[in-house]
């Protein structure tokens, strides 16, 4: 490739990142706007948020479809997402440019996806963050942080102890209240809880201790929470 054709290049990487941070912060701030307006938006320690971003792998429990949008309207930097492929998929493949527009990247979760894993690697040592749902997937039963047992995949340790990474744990509450219809068209205003914690550095390379501090620092957190949980 010549010079001229890399500079080239390199412009139209740069122009399509920048309609896409755009995009995303369009996205975000409609939803600061209307959030509000149906839900009362409860967030805890915003403060222990980096003011710089990255390098840095946020965690968090998993309730539904509607968190990624509820808490990346919330936090203070443009987030890259781990997501699952089928929701790439949807629409016959319409949803592929919504998703990559949210800087989500695809992971195939029926088998052990590297190249996801080493993307989110890369990514998590930029300068904007890599948010891991730490359950891999929704949980609502006991399992789930808000539940009596919670457990967590190993995948978020894995990232987090690979890149050599601070962590920042929050814990949602109450956002399935946005798959109530009856919630939007009636005003009934239900809490959703954002709650935040300080950042924390995994100790060591195992990755099973490293998956129990996770959980020890969102146990941490889910003590802040106001109303019961669905779990």
């Amino acid at each position: 490739m010549s010079k001229n054709a890399a500079t080239i290049h390199n412009f139209g990487d740069g122009l399509r990142q920048g309609l896409s941070d755009l995009r995303y912060g369009l996205f975000k701030g409609i939803l600061q706007v209307i959030l509000p307006i149906f839900f009362r938006m409860r967030v805890v320690g915003r403060g222990h948020c980096p003011r710089g971003g990255g390098p840095l792998v946020v965690i968090s429990n998993h309730l539904g479809e509607w968190d990624p949008p509820i808490m990346g309207s919330h936090l203070p930097w443009q987030v890259h997402w781990l997501a699952k492929v089928e929701l790439f998929e949807l629409l016959g493949g319409w949803m592929n440019g919504f998703m990559r527009m949210l800087h989500c990247v695809p992971l195939e979760r029926n088998k052990a996806d590297l190249s996801a894993i080493k993307t989110c690697v890369r990514l998590a040592r930029g300068r904007r963050p890599l948010l891991v749902f730490a359950e891999g997937g929704v949980r609502l039963d006991e399992t789930s942080i808000l539940g009596s047992t919670p457990q967590l995949k190993e995948g978020a340790a894995i990232i987090a102890i690979a890149a050599g990474c601070p962590v920042l744990p929050v814990v949602l509450n109450g956002t399935r209240a946005a798959f109530q219809w009856q919630n939007w068209l009636f005003l009934r205003r239900p809490m959703i809880e954002i709650v935040i914690g300080p950042v924390f550095r995994i100790e060591g390379r195992d990755r099973q201790r490293a998956t129990e501090q996770m959980i020890a620092r969102l146990l941490e957190l889910k003590t802040q929470l106001k109303q019961p949980s669905i779990c």
